[in-house]
């Protein structure tokens, strides 16, 4: 009988029920019928193994002409000259032994596997024979198959006449073609789809690439290609069919001008082409491979006014940036860097700085609310509510990556600046009633409270998106008292009213905008300068607060020389920082005595339910002091920037790699090694000690020291 179905059992259950078909459906009286078929069945079953063997294979690869053995894991050179002994099955050969009587075989092959060769295309002579060379013979056996050719078809259309004429004269013509042309249509599709049909226009445009080239054809070589793949193979929705194009395509459309030229034309002019591969299309893989192809093109073409239609045409469709976002971005970054330009053709056609920024702070395309009114007049609450937290974020929003931040700042530095007043600000920097933007474009989306939040926690941590992050903090408030008073009022209560372990981000930003080398950078530095000493003044009672505002303090020093110059002139103002970190040393400090808090009421840090006694927190005092005071000391004694060699969060970390440095362990041992490479997942750095030991740390949290290259301590 025929086996339906199958079931494998590997453990024996304790009553084992086999539930046998006796019941079928009859399609004739609609009823399920029983089935009396004999079938015998023992009374006892024995389920021991029915069979056993050993399997392998001998492959021959196509490409090497060599034959391998495959036995289980095993994988050995094979010697083809011993198939036939190895898989032909037969008698034994008795090795000359008479007396032996023959026996079969063990080693017999069961399964057979051909693969299809495929055929190699030829050249075609391009001239053909000349017609005195051809024979007679040949002439007139060409000219009778036409004749006969041509009366079998005039007698099927006399036969087949009379009984179409009636099944067709009910049909109206236009139902007849449309039909007609559906089946056109199906079987084309039929043809396009099949693996042969791959094959033959793949190798077609593969192995006689150079002739087409000396030719002067790898532009249509490059239109046959592009259209095959992304006109009809990307509807197979095989996309391993598909990539395997991509090596060949990516090679005709990179070293070919009129190819890129012919690429970019098609994708602006087309009315589906770009939407259906490069926005809506749901396969990653597919999007990744056109896009990669348009970069190249562009990479191929300057001129701005032949790239300009396909981006009008990409924008149309902004609302997708989300589902496509790391291509979609990639090709706005391409177009941005030909030029200013192309620059200001994303800023003032197509408004493409607010589209972008209500993406990343709402998910949709439109602009975040806009401050209105009385609203920086209102301060938010007190007791580190976390009202500067970034807010909630929708579902889904614009994250993007280094590339998005180069495209906004590229962008930004296009977008057109109003008249602005050249007063310079305040000293005490007082709050708003309203924020003027200088920028026409978009003025509701670059002043929202949103953004403000968003663009700052971007800070977190150095990365490969800092140094267009910062062009686009420094672009924002360059020559602008508006912009720039409304970032310092917001970092600065933000600084205030913050728990200690949530104040980088702010410190990052705010370093940057203390940078700003304009013409009021001084005015800035001043205003901003003289609340953050009087906010780290107020919080002396919090040691963790005023630790971390001290460290961020000195790193600001350290990278922009105007603010070391303000603290050097100013130093009565917070020179007391130097005997605050000293008194609050060993197990008797400030802290130890209940002089200071360790940190803030209702804080959330870690540190909130540390006791002050613990001899841990007495050692990690002691070496944050010893991190801080004499840095703190070189710029009290000094006006010129302090020569500050420790590294910490906000540097580089590639900086490190490949330095030799004396790294401090337990019981005041240093060793030296080499920062080998750096981790961003981690944001660690692997050290090769000379006695090789290997460790990996956050170097920021390490003391250590940097060696010149060729000093090496012992």
């Amino acid at each position: 009988m025929d086996t339906h179905k199958r079931i494998s059992i590997q453990t024996l259950p304790e009553c084992l029920i086999l539930h046998l078909k006796r019941f079928e459906f009859d399609f004739e009286t609609m009823q399920q019928v029983k089935v009396h078929d004999r079938f015998e069945f023992p009374v006892e079953l024995d389920m021991r193994r029915a069979h056993s063997g050993h399997y392998y294979a001998y492959l021959k690869d196509p490409h090497a002409s060599s034959w391998y053995e495959f036995n289980d894991t095993v994988v050995t050179p094979f010697d083809p000259r011993h198939l036939a002994a190895e898989c032909f099955g037969g008698v034994a050969d008795p090795s000359g032994e008479k007396k032996h009587t023959p026996s079969m075989k063990t080693h017999s092959a069961f399964m057979l596997v051909y693969t299809r060769r495929k055929p190699t295309l030829a050249l075609v002579a391009e001239q053909l024979s000349p017609p005195n060379k051809r024979s007679f013979a040949g002439t007139s056996v060409a000219i009778m198959a036409v004749l006969r050719f041509k009366r079998r078809v005039h007698l099927h259309a006399s036969t087949s006449s009379s009984s179409t004429s009636t099944s067709t004269s009910n049909v109206p013509s236009s139902i007849w073609h449309a039909i007609h042309a559906e089946n056109l249509s199906f079987w084309r599709k039929q043809y396009v789809a099949e693996a042969a049909c791959t094959t033959f226009t793949y190798d077609l445009c593969h192995k006689y690439s150079s002739h087409m080239e000396t030719l002067g054809l790898t532009s249509l070589a490059f239109q046959v290609a592009a259209t095959y793949v992304f006109g009809t193979l990307w509807q197979c929705r095989d996309v391993a069919r598909l990539l395997a194009w991509r090596p060949l395509v990516l090679s005709m459309v990179g070293t070919n001008e009129a190819s890129s030229l012919w690429w970019i034309y098609t994708l602006g002019t087309h009315p589906t082409l770009l939407v259906d591969v490069l926005v809506e299309h749901d396969q990653e893989p597919v999007r990744t491979f056109a896009t990669d192809v348009t970069l190249r093109a562009m990479d191929m073409c300057d001129d701005v006014a032949r790239c300009e239609p396909m981006m009008t045409k990409l924008l149309t469709e902004f609302d997708h940036i989300l589902e496509c976002e790391h291509s979609y971005v990639d090709l706005l970054l391409a177009f941005a860097r030909k030029g200013p330009e192309a620059s200001a053709v994303l800023v003032h056609r197509h408004h493409l700085v607010a589209k972008l920024v209500g993406m990343m702070v709402t998910g949709k395309n439109a602009q975040p609310v806009p401050p209105t009114g009385d609203e920086f007049l209102v301060r938010p609450p007190s007791g580190l509510q976390h009202a500067f937290h970034t807010p909630p974020l929708p579902p889904k929003v614009l994250i993007g990556d280094e590339h998005l931040w180069q495209l906004l700042a590229l962008v930004l530095q296009h977008v057109p600046r109003r008249p602005s007043p050249t007063s310079a600000l305040p000293a005490s920097c007082p709050r708003v009633q309203y924020l003027p933007t200088t920028l026409d474009e978009p003025d509701n989306a670059l002043s929202s409270h949103d953004w403000m939040c968003l663009l700052t926690h971007r800070a977190s941590s150095y990365s490969a998106e800092t140094a267009s992050w910062t062009t686009v903090v420094t672009t924002m408030c360059w020559e602008s008292p508006q912009f720039s008073m409304a970032w310092l009022d917001y970092l600065l209560d933000a600084i205030e009213d913050e728990d200690h372990h949530l104040l980088k981000p702010y410190f990052r930003t705010l370093r940057v905008l203390l940078a700003v080398d304009d013409s009021i950078a001084s005015d800035r530095i001043a205003a901003g300068m003289t609340r953050l000493i009087a906010i780290m003044a107020s919080q002396q009672k919090y040691f963790k607060a005023t630790e971390t505002t001290l460290d961020m303090l000195l790193r600001m020093a350290k990278r922009v020389p105007k603010v070391s110059v303000w603290l050097h002139e100013n130093q009565r103002s917070w020179s007391w920082a130097e005997k605050w970190l000293l008194s609050h040393r060993g197990a008797d400090g400030y802290l130890q005595t209940q002089r200071t808090l360790l940190t803030k009421p209702k804080s959330t840090s870690g540190w909130r339910d540390v006791v002050t006694s613990h001899p841990t927190l007495v050692k990690n005092v002691d070496k944050s002091i010893v991190k801080l005071v004499p840095r703190l000391q070189s710029l009290l004694a000094s006006a010129s920037v302090p020569v500050d060699d420790m590294y910490d969060s906000d540097d580089d970390p590639m900086d490190l790699v490949g330095k030799k440095v004396r790294v401090k362990w337990a019981k005041e041992k240093w060793y030296t090694g080499v920062v080998n490479s750096y981790n961003p997942t981690t944001r660690e750095h692997a050290v090769f000690y000379d006695d090789g030991d290997k460790k990996s740390y956050k170097m920021a949290d390490k003391i250590f020291t940097r060696l010149p290259d060729a000093q090496h301590l012992a």
